[in-house]
């Protein structure tokens, strides 16, 4: 676990926040059994601390149902990236989308959407694509991104070499955060970002069995 004591250390030094390990770490953290004796006490409190966030949450991922109002949050994203948002993209029905949603003052309240297909074109073959990745702004931060794209990831077939999208420059940290490699193409030859420059194209490997 060496490569979690060089979190120990940005994170004693005040390189890395809570809330950054949090994004990073959190969905990795929820299933760990973590020994108090391998860390810092500061750094064991941060963790075991994120770990208990992430269980009181109630956290599920599921698909979407046509009560769940989706689109509002498709509309938020086209919004925020200055997109025209049109609502009869057959790509974007909620059949196609993924939410995930926790406990909030006594009622189930939906954080983010994730919208993503298995090949849906020729240069995607053998990988998943999302379409659309979108936590709602107050819930960003807690590892809500990471916990959609890694329950896509837990669903590929085996033959599939891993996870394409096209992020938007503003998430660009976000995306490499968590092992997405820039490939340095600025645009996207299909699907609802054609030809927007704004957008570079991130791919995800899984990890060699």
């Amino acid at each position: 676990m060496q490569w979690l004591k060089e979190y120990e250390k940005d994170f004693l030094r005040g390189n890395i926040s809570q809330e950054e390990l949090m994004s990073t770490l959190g969905s990795w953290l929820k299933d760990q059994v973590l020994d108090p004796n391998l860390f810092n006490p500061n750094f064991y409190e941060a963790l075991t601390s994120i770990q208990e966030e992430k269980k009181r949450k109630g956290l599920i991922i599921r698909p979407a149902r046509e009560d769940d109002l989706v689109y509002n949050l498709n509309r938020a994203f086209h919004k925020e990236l200055g997109l025209k948002y049109n609502p009869r993209n057959p790509h974007l029905a909620p059949a196609d989308c993924d939410v995930l949603e926790i406990d909030e003052n006594e009622r189930r309240v939906i954080t983010g959407v994730m919208w993503s297909a298995l090949e849906p074109a020729p240069e995607f073959r053998n990988q998943a694509y999302i379409d659309i990745l979108f936590i709602e702004q107050r819930f960003r931060g807690k590892g809500f991104g990471k916990d959609l794209i890694d329950n896509l990831e837990a669903r590929l077939p085996s033959r599939f070499e891993g996870i394409s999208l096209y992020a938007p420059l503003s998430a660009l940290i976000f995306y490499q955060n968590i092992g997405f490699i820039d490939s340095g193409h600025e645009t996207s030859p299909t699907g609802t970002f054609a030809n927007r420059t704004s957008l570079r194209l991130f791919k995800l490997y899984k990890p060699k069995a």
